[in-house]
């Protein structure tokens, strides 16, 4: 029931943005779009930017799935900006109001956990630190994310695979690379 609710006042959020930014756009705006109390968005969220982050974060966990792997983070990455790019007009309201920073947290958020795996899963076969898989995983979250939020300023101009198969040529042996930088030794 609750995920039903919290999808609703989504909803809400979506319909009620075509009428007004999303800086102008009051709790009371969403319940009377939905037809509930505020008591019932407080129960649920503690402001209209936890909602647009939990838009974010449902959306996102959907688009990425299982793909967080040296063999199919690209998948995963894809997904998600052709998801982005879906939802562009929702994805480029909030991203040009006030919950910029709201956006670009979650975009780090989901970086940073989809490279933290694949950089595990790339460096089994070394001995690595958890300081040093950290530390890379944290270099190409900035990367990532910066290049995504980028994208999303310049309108989303160009395609999600075209975006993707640009950083995917670009990691391609580098962050095996940097593995190996970091690795004391190869296991055998």
């Amino acid at each position: 029931m609750a995920k039903y609710t919290k999808q609703m006042l989504a909803d809400a959020l979506y319909r009620t943005l075509e009428k007004k930014p999303l800086d102008r756009i009051r709790i009371s705006d969403l319940t009377q779009e939905c037809g509930v109390n505020r008591q019932t968005f407080y129960y649920h969220f503690h402001d209209i930017y936890e909602l647009v982050e939990w838009i974010y974060l449902t959306q996102a966990q959907q688009a990425i799935g299982d793909h967080h792997t040296s063999r199919d983070w690209a998948t995963g990455m894809k997904d998600l900006c052709e998801l982005m790019n879906r939802e562009k007009d929702f994805f480029l309201k909030t991203f040009h109001s006030t919950s910029h920073s709201n956006l670009e947290k979650i975009i780090s958020e989901w970086t940073y956990e989809l490279i933290l795996n694949v950089v595990k899963d790339a460096s089994r076969e070394y001995i690595i630190t958890d300081q040093a898989i950290s530390f890379i995983a944290s270099f190409y979250k900035n990367a990532f994310t910066g290049i995504v939020l980028d994208w999303i300023d310049k309108g989303m101009a160009i395609a999600p695979e075209e975006l993707v198969g640009y950083v995917a040529r670009i990691m391609h042996g580098n962050l095996e690379d940097s593995i190996h930088k970091f690795a004391v030794r190869k296991r055998t």
